[in-house]
């Protein structure tokens, strides 16, 4: 996936992070920070806490 396709409101799950347990959380992009071509995502989980993620270690939910 690239950059362009998560803008806010795009439902994602983390593929990718150093924290391995946000691998497989889902949860809902509520801003995004960076140049178009390499965009950092804020997203809030659906447990409630939120987290930066760039681009590459997301992927969009099936449904968007």
């Amino acid at each position: 996936m690239n950059s362009p396709q998560i803008r806010t409101g795009t439902r994602v799950r983390v593929k990718r992070s150093i924290f391995p347990e946000l691998i497989g959380k889902t949860g809902t992009v509520i801003n995004s920070y960076g140049h178009p071509d390499y965009l950092a995502f804020e997203v809030q989980q659906d447990d409630g806490r939120k987290d930066l993620f760039w681009y590459y270690q997301l992927v969009k939910v099936d449904g968007n």
